[in-house]
């Protein structure tokens, strides 16, 4: 699964790109649309999924965006004694501000936080998955020692979500505040 890649809104001309609706792109850059009935069986071989593959929509009236901060990822590297990559986490947007390690656990729910020119509400902490635990190259190579680690001293989480209710862009540059 490491290998397929999602966009919204599609990166690609093909017909989900004008509708609006997200394309996953398999490893040798086929685009499907999310919709495509075929989709789950070519998702199911291509990593072996002998039980098939389910792909549901979710439906929200908002979006969320993973943020992850520098200071965390520093920290995080110096705990284990090695370079860890921002990459595995797999955020949204990498933010370097000055703040101590793990600082954004501090944060209350619910308050605003702006980034540039657009304004969020802090929803919670990303509770993490093995997905950092896997190469973000699509290498199939398995970080057991990370994962356990962020279960043990981190609780479990890395990074926080922001809540936007409209698509906003944000750029490498802009200020956050909050």
């Amino acid at each position: 699964m490491m290998g397929w890649e999602a966009a919204w809104p599609a990166q690609c001309g093909c017909a989900d790109a004008v509708s609006g609706e997200p394309v996953l792109y398999e490893p040798g850059g086929a685009a499907w649309g999310a919709d495509e009935a075929e989709l789950p069986a070519r998702l199911a071989e291509t990593i072996d999924a002998e039980k098939g593959v389910e792909i549901r929509k979710v439906k929200r009236d908002y979006g969320r965006i993973l943020v992850i901060f520098e200071a965390s990822v520093r920290r995080l590297s110096e705990q284990m004694g090695r370079e860890i990559e921002a990459a595995r986490f797999r955020p949204n947007v990498v933010v370097d501000a000055d703040l101590a390690p793990y600082a954004e656990y501090e944060l209350e729910r619910g308050m605003s936080i702006r980034l540039g020119d657009n304004e969020f509400t802090l929803q919670k902490p990303c509770e993490r998955c093995v997905l950092p635990s896997w190469d973000p190259t699509g290498e199939n190579v398995r970080d057991k020692e990370l994962h356990k680690f962020i279960i043990n001293e981190l609780d479990n989480h890395f990074g926080i979500y922001l809540r936007v209710n409209d698509p906003v862009t944000i750029k490498v540059g802009d200020g956050i505040s909050g």
